[in-house]
């Protein structure tokens, strides 16, 4: 369960964060833009947890977005987004 939580937090940030980044700057689409589409596609994908959680996800893809443009490093956010998962499992299973 941990190496799925972590291996999604690092599969989700390279693409909602490095890969979009780089195609938008490519592009020429400003950092606003750029941050509210990768923001909304991420929120999209988590459609499946309710309003509430696709309104978490939004909010949490725009500052991933914009802690990622700053420090050019998906590390960081990854392991951030790994640990996210790991204890949203966790308060499931104990919540159960």
């Amino acid at each position: 369960m941990i190496l799925s939580c972590l291996s999604t937090g690092y599969l989700e940030e390279t693409y909602f964060r490095l890969y979009l980044f780089t195609r938008f700057k490519e592009g020429g689409i400003s950092l606003m833009k750029a941050m509210a589409v990768s923001s909304l596609l991420f929120a999209l994908c988590h459609i499946y947890e309710g309003p509430l959680g696709a309104l978490n996800a939004f909010l949490a893809g725009l500052l991933l977005f914009f802690i990622f443009s700053r420090q050019k490093s998906i590390h960081g956010i990854a392991w951030a987004h790994g640990g996210y998962n790991v204890f949203v499992y966790v308060m499931a299973m104990l919540e159960s």
